[in-house]
């Protein structure tokens, strides 16, 4: 039996090229490395620590998609989610949010989806996974087009 060992193409590069999408978590390794692999699959991100600082950037610009740990201190993805679908801009209620957590459970996917998240992830996350999620869910809504 042989192995081919050949670097195999990556379906996804530039995966996300047109999209601004806001990352939020509040450990600063996962935003640094999930900011810098979306913006080398071509998005412009906006990484934020809190949801406050979040929702500077959301106001200041809507983005295409939003990231962000359902687990924070102070205030966490589940408020997040709850600005965005009550914003008082109609276009922004209809941002996709994707929620992230590295406590996966069954009933922890249960309520994101009932609370409204467009998807769930858990982490450690898989690059491909988050990127097929984000092509799922950005359809049109690409800032570039």
């Amino acid at each position: 039996m042989s192995f081919d060992t050949r670097p195999q193409p990556r379906t996804s590069l530039g995966s996300c090229r047109g999209l601004f999408i806001v990352l939020v978590d509040d450990d600063q390794a996962t935003r640094y490395s999930l900011a810098a692999l979306l913006r080398f699959e071509g998005a412009a991100v906006a990484a934020a620590s809190s949801v406050d600082d979040a929702w500077k950037h959301i106001k200041a610009k809507k983005p295409d998609i939003v990231l962000t740990d359902v687990s924070m201190p102070d205030k966490d993805g589940f408020e997040l989610l709850a600005l965005i679908r009550q914003s008082e801009w109609p276009a922004l209620r209809e941002v996709p949010v994707i929620a992230v957590s590295g406590h996966g459970s069954e009933s922890l996917a249960r309520t994101t989806h009932a609370a409204g998240f467009s998807a769930q992830l858990m982490k450690p996350i898989i690059f491909e996974q988050l990127t097929d999620q984000i092509a799922a869910l950005s359809g049109s809504r690409r800032t570039g087009a």
